[in-house]
């Protein structure tokens, strides 16, 4: 929607879309998928659940794959963003963090909570404190 009311619809490429934001440079990320905390366990395989980054300018769509639903999400004030993702059974909530602009995910730099959970229990609501 412009300033003068006009709109217009574009079809994003992936079904399912869950949260957005803005970055510092005025993009867009959605996170989107349809794992949801109440399915099994497992993994479902050929499940699509990643974190998009839509460019306002040219619409341009750069895309980064994660293995869970990030329920919310927030950039800090290096633009490194952090999302609360569905838990797989009984486990520690946790973070991720994606620090680049490619959105390299690695399980490894995720960031523990002292809370375990369980699917349903699962944080859904995250905030930035700078």
């Amino acid at each position: 929607v412009n300033s003068k009311g006009d709109c217009s619809f574009h079809k994003l490429p992936f079904s399912y879309p869950n949260n957005a934001l803005y970055n510092d440079a005025g993009n867009i990320y959605l996170s989107y998928g349809p794992h949801q905390s109440y399915w099994p366990t497992v993994y479902i395989w050929g499940a699509k659940n990643g974190v998009m980054q839509i460019d306002v300018n040219t619409l341009d769509v750069t895309d980064r794959r994660i293995p869970r639903l990030a329920q919310d999400m927030v950039v800090d004030k290096d633009g490194t963003l952090y999302a609360l993702q569905n838990s797989w059974g009984k486990e520690k909530q946790f973070l991720t963090v994606l620090e680049d602009e490619v959105r390299e995910f690695s399980p490894s730099k995720r960031l523990e909570l002292n809370e375990e959970i369980e699917r349903e229990t699962i944080q859904r609501i995250l905030k930035y404190d700078c």
